[in-house]
């Protein structure tokens, strides 16, 4: 019988990027672009909401001059069907940690906050029994890092997620839910926690075709040198400090890879812009709403492994050109495209609304 071996959905892509590769210890440069002013941003705080819609066609030609196909295409052994969704992601200046992290960082007080929530119901039906089977996956996590380097103190991230595995006639859906936890100032460097979850109980508890999976308690140390790795929970906010362009931008960023237990490079590259045409709600500092409705020039950044043996598919993210004139220049994560496995099509990000502290 020929095996065809399922892999996990955008949802755990969204878990979104764990990415793998080789170490290169170099000092970070990032520049506050999110910010009007030249230094860090006292009670900075910005709000971005996204909506989250499957899509089945997509095409882009990207950094390195060919093209990155994200379409579906038929599949014979189950289906997929999206509701909307929805990710906000959150970032605020502090000058402290909460006390029940126990963590000590010295006199340092030029601190970011980062939270991020992912939600989506998803309901995949077998061909084979005619059976659907409905979840809403969700992912939602917390990082505390410095200005300097964006250097990672401490995350958590909560995973409740659905895989597809077997055979086009033996479909198994498999639940997937655990936490990570890091703690970067761990006396042995980065404290990587791998946290199991407990059974959720589910109509579908019966039914021979549905798993439910967590992770083996675990605790890995890490060795690292501080400006030179990212929390896996910046990584977004971090491209914006680096002023993508649509013309040759090219970097190289390590992150901590909590799959592969180390730390491993991501390649990030643009030479190519775009136009971002949603409509979407700006509210500034003052309290004042406006609707955007012009076209917003962006450059296409693919955010991809650094290892050609775990090189998997391109994230297609979409940030603010400095030309634009819809809004001030904040080099603003507008958009990102993620690609299904098994050929289901992708996961289309795009933002709905952005609250600043800023003018």
């Amino acid at each position: 019988m020929k095996k065809i071996i399922f892999g996990i959905t955008a949802v755990v892509l969204s878990a979104v990027l764990l990415f793998a590769g080789c170490a290169q210890k170099t000092k970070f440069s990032f520049h506050a672009y999110w910010t009007g002013q030249d230094s860090y941003p006292e009670n900075f705080s910005e709000r971005s909401v996204f909506s989250v819609k499957h899509i089945t066609d997509y095409k882009r030609e990207t950094a390195d001059n060919t093209s990155d196909d994200f379409s579906a295409q038929e599949n014979s052994a189950f289906s997929v069907s999206f509701d909307e969704g929805e990710y906000v992601f959150e970032v605020t200046s502090v000058s402290s940690l909460p006390q029940e992290l126990g963590i000590e960082i010295g006199d340092y007080t030029d601190l970011y906050k980062i939270e991020t929530s992912f939600r989506i119901g998803v309901t995949y039906t077998v061909t084979a029994t005619e059976k659907s089977y409905t979840f809403e996956d969700t992912i939602q996590s917390i990082a505390y890092c410095k200005s300097t380097w964006l250097a990672p103190i401490y995350s958590y991230k909560t995973y409740a997620t659905t895989t597809l595995n077997g055979s086009a006639s033996d479909v198994k859906i498999q639940r997937m839910a655990y936490s990570t936890e890091i703690n970067w100032y761990a006396e042995k460097g980065a404290l990587l926690k791998k946290i199991p979850a407990e059974k959720p109980v589910t109509e579908y508890d019966e039914d021979p075709a549905y798993r439910f999976t967590t992770v083996e308690s675990e605790e890995i140390s890490v060795s690292y040198e501080e400006g030179t790795v990212l929390d896996n929970e910046t990584l977004f906010f971090a491209v914006r400090g680096l002023k993508p362009t649509g013309d040759s931008f090219s970097q190289t960023l390590n992150i901590l890879d909590t799959a592969y237990n180390s730390e491993q490079p991501v390649s990030v590259a643009s030479s190519r812009s775009y136009s971002f045409e949603n409509d979407w709600l700006f509210t500034n500092g003052s309290g004042v709403t406006t609707e955007i409705t012009e076209p917003m020039p962006v450059c296409l950044v693919t955010i991809r492994r650094g290892d050609a043996t775990y090189s998997g598919s391109a994230k297609h993210c979409y940030y603010q050109l400095e030309s634009d004139k819809t809004v001030p220049y904040r080099a603003l994560f507008v958009r990102m495209v993620d690609k299904l496995p098994n050929n289901l099509g992708a996961l289309d990000y795009t933002l709905k609304s952005l609250t600043t502290s800023e003018a």
